[in-house]
């Protein structure tokens, strides 16, 4: 999915998911050949959990520490 469609099912703005993306609180987009982002139902879960927990009062710092990225 691209990232209007991620945004639309997620409820978090393009903006702010590119945001979570550079500073490394969701896993790096793979890209299409023309450059485009695409994006996994994966993702999709990742970003309910993030908004729960700022939801429940963890700043994107804490959540960062609570959700260490590989890069596989």
């Amino acid at each position: 999915m691209n990232i209007g469609e991620l945004s639309r099912i997620s409820g978090v703005a393009a903006p702010t998911i590119r945001f979570y993306e550079k500073i490394q609180l969701l896993p790096k987009a793979k890209r299409h050949a023309n450059g485009y982002r695409y994006y996994s139902d994966d993702d999709v879960a990742w970003l309910m959990w993030i908004q729960r927990a700022q939801q429940v009062g963890f700043a994107l710092e804490e959540i960062k520490v609570l959700l260490p990225l590989d890069d596989d």
